[in-house]
């Protein structure tokens, strides 16, 4: 929970077959953090074959399917003589992967990614596990431009939490070294390590003090949290926040389902409005970003395509959970709000359901099909589009707030956050 949130450990058969293969998925930073890691790696030297195996079964899955045929102006087929003769030439691992990587980095559509197997293994472990990990207690983000991470949640009774960590926050250094390294990634993977061992961190809070800290590394739940509360300063209205940090987790509608009950419970079974955070949320997958918009909404949300055609629907069943299905409703977006999160605003807005306060979204709704390698490598891969029920599409534009409010998550806190007081505002006004 620590390389920019996202995914955890499961039969990776199983998620292709149930998940990954109708799953929205933001951009997952390629990172020379993560090739310095690779090195403490111990892994046999893939032979030529094997490695001109994986290349052409990657080339083939990319040149049979990828959203745009026209590869965003690459020379595929170019590309295809290029490797093979510097794989014939002889290659390592660590330079096979790099070139495998780089080659879907030039498609240029911010969110189709290639991993190798090391990093693979890291992210299901991180990420689509249930279960737990060794770190914490942070999920972060990066500012790649003022060169620090940013704490986006800190896990419930983790030693980050005791320390005093909290969202907004800003990592400097971890463990001696800089949170972002020279070339502008993150170096987050540095948090993990083996329970009871300390890390490091230097860390600077919304007033500009820096501290320092020495913190046990914990064995920790692996779940983000759905941070559901009651807002103050509403006067006498019950306005609810709810933020919603994923679409990853096969349980995130389960858990959005129990902060609405609790939320629902705390303002006496009904709201008067309902604030829900997508600024941190970044994509997931279309099974459980359907679930959750049936808490909101019900029937047709759009549809999604593939350049051989129509692909599926996007529907809501529709369930009630207080009166969640008439509570008027402001979501709150931003730079980060993609893919699945973006599907989730633009639905309820064209829906009459929302209005959407903060910062244009990414404009990145491309759907990506994960495909699973001989090595263990992964490749995810825009293959679809998403369109409302009106034909719209807003690729490349993002979603446009109806109220623009200034500040990025890492330049407020929760008691100075523009966006909150004004979703407040439009909710509690007449």
């Amino acid at each position: 929970m620590t390389l920019h949130r996202r995914i955890g450990r499961a039969c990776i058969a199983a998620l292709v077959c149930l998940l990954l293969t109708s799953t929205f998925i933001s951009p997952i930073q390629p990172a020379s953090a993560l090739a310095t890691q690779s090195a403490r790696v111990a892994a046999p030297q893939r032979s030529p074959a094997q490695q001109l195996r994986v290349f052409q079964k990657l080339w083939k899955i990319v040149n049979d399917n990828y959203i745009y045929p026209n590869f965003n102006g690459i020379d595929w087929q170019a590309k295809k003589v290029e490797i093979e003769a510097q794989i014939n030439a002889g290659v390592d691992d660590s330079q096979f992967y790099f070139m495998l990587r780089k080659l879907i980095e030039s498609l240029n559509d911010q969110h189709s990614v290639f991993l190798p197997p090391y990093v693979a293994e890291e992210i299901f472990d991180l990420y689509f596990n249930t279960g737990a990990y060794e770190g914490v207690g942070l999920v972060t983000a990066l500012n790649r431009e003022k060169h620090y991470l940013y704490v986006l949640q800190v896990v419930p009774g983790s030693s980050a939490e005791r320390a005093g960590i909290r969202p907004h926050d800003h990592i400097l250094t971890i463990g001696g070294y800089p949170a972002v390294d020279r070339d502008g990634y993150s170096q987050s993977f540095l948090l993990l390590g083996p329970v009871g061992s300390p890390v490091a961190l230097t860390v600077q809070t919304a007033d500009g003090a820096t501290r320092s800290f020495d913190l046990p590394r914990e064995t920790l739940p692996s779940l983000e949290l759905v941070d559901a509360r009651l807002l103050p300063n509403a006067g006498e209205r019950k306005i609810g926040y709810l933020n919603i940090p994923t679409f990853f987790s096969e349980t995130i509608d389960k858990r959005t389902r129990a902060g609405l009950q609790a939320l629902m419970n705390q303002a006496g079974g009904k709201l008067d409005g309902l604030v829900i955070d997508m600024r941190i949320n970044s994509g997931g997958s279309i099974v459980a970003l359907g679930n959750t918009l049936g808490f909101f909404s019900r029937g047709n949300l759009g549809r999604f395509s593939t350049r051989k055609g129509p692909k599926g629907g996007l529907s809501a069943r529709g369930e009630n959970i207080g009166n969640s299905q008439t509570v008027p409703i402001v979501v709150l977006i931003g730079p980060d709000t993609a893919s699945a999160a973006e599907i989730f605003a633009g639905a309820l807005q064209a829906k009459g359901r929302a209005k959407l306060i903060g910062q244009s979204s990414a404009g990145n709704i491309e759907g990506l099909r994960t495909y699973v390698f001989e090595d263990n490598s992964l490749l995810f891969i825009a293959e679809q589009s998403f369109k409302l029920p009106n034909g719209y599409n807003w690729e490349g534009v993002g979603l446009q707030p109806v109220v623009t409010t200034a500040g990025a998550w890492d330049e407020i806190t929760y008691d100075n956050d523009p966006a909150i007081a004004a979703a407040v505002n439009t909710l509690a006004g007449p």
